[in-house]
């Protein structure tokens, strides 16, 4: 059964005008005090656009007005997952589990939730059960389609949010996922196809379409990560060499990376911004890994040649170096 003032309030977000989508859902929340449908999509909202605290206090109150309904927990399980607390959406969509075993939200929810916390086996054991509890419906196909993407069945993920699109058009959470499964796939140009066409149609969501131009940075850190506990295992002594070859080959390579990507140039000016976000947290990524780097390598001349002088000038200035660039990441967090 729809609900024409929801349904109203959709309509606005995928317009491209989400705070007035926001404020007809505080009027509707105002009117409808008991009605916890509201409060979730109030919640989902509000956590689309970054304002955690507020989106965690949605979805608190409608669990809180429907103990006993499945999908308020589901609904809070999902934006917690979105929110990156996934462990705590997890138990949430669990919880909604135990009321309903067979719910679909909850299931979404708890392959959302379980994705986020890397259990792809677990994310793709909710989104089986999901299909074959409702074959064909876009929560259970959401549910399949992100258990797949998870365990990096890129092909039958990319079939399934197909699936979805071709049910739900401009879907934000289809578009994203086929953007990711078509970029892992190599098929880059199609990704940017899909991308633009967003931008064009649904203008509030440039950060969608973004993802077809930049993919994840996060292997900055794990990357940096790794090398640092290498080096720190090693012996002091190997620190200054291997860590000052390794900064420079980090440099050379993400140059070469940012060079090339500056050549994909998003067509709308929205797109083109939310790209430069992506790309200002990208640059302060690799300043954070290059700053520990440094300080490892300088640490390292330092101890292997104290009484050589160019070693102590190379070893101060890599620590300096290390430190400024480690503290301006941490000022930009």
């Amino acid at each position: 059964m729809t609900d024409p003032e929801l349904d109203a309030a959709e309509e606005l977000v995928r317009a491209g005008h989400p705070e007035e989508a926001l404020a007809a859902l505080g009027r509707l929340a105002a009117a409808r005090p008991g009605d916890w449908l509201v409060v979730v999509r109030e919640a989902r909202l509000l956590a689309d656009l970054g304002r955690t605290v507020d989106a965690v206090a949605a979805a608190d109150r409608a669990v809180a007005l429907a103990p006993a309904e499945p999908g308020a927990h589901a609904g809070r399980g999902l934006v917690l997952a979105v929110l990156g607390r996934a462990a705590e959406g997890e138990d949430a969509a669990r919880e909604a589990l135990r009321l309903h075993p067979d719910h679909l939200g909850a299931l979404h929810a708890a392959a959302v939730a379980s994705a986020v916390a890397g259990g792809d086996e677990r994310a793709l054991a909710y989104g089986w059960h999901a299909v074959n509890v409702g074959p064909g419906d876009p929560a259970a196909l959401r549910a399949y389609g992100t258990g797949l993407s998870a365990s990096r069945r890129w092909s039958e993920a990319e079939q399934v949010w197909r699936s979805v699109l071709l049910a739900a058009p401009g879907d934000d959470e289809a578009t994203r996922a086929l953007i990711t499964v078509l970029s892992a796939q190599g098929r880059h140009d199609y990704a940017r196809e899909l991308a633009e066409g967003l931008a064009a149609a649904y203008p509030a969501r440039p950060d969608t379409a973004a993802r077809a131009y930049r993919g994840d940075a996060t292997w900055v850190a794990v990357a940096g990560g790794l090398v640092a506990a290498g080096l720190l295992l090693g012996h002091p002594a190997g620190f200054g060499p291997v860590g000052t070859v390794l900064l420079v080959l980090l440099g050379l390579v993400y140059g070469v990376a940012r060079w090339r990507a500056r050549r994909r140039v998003p067509a709308t000016a929205e797109t083109r911004e939310a790209v430069a976000r992506i790309d200002r947290a990208r640059d302060r990524a690799v300043v954070g890994v290059a700053g520990l780097l440094a300080v490892l390598a300088g640490a390292g001349w330092l101890l292997r040649a104290p009484h050589t002088s160019a070693a102590l000038a190379l070893g101060v200035v890599l620590i300096l170096g290390g430190l400024v660039g480690g503290l301006s990441w941490l000022r930009s967090r």
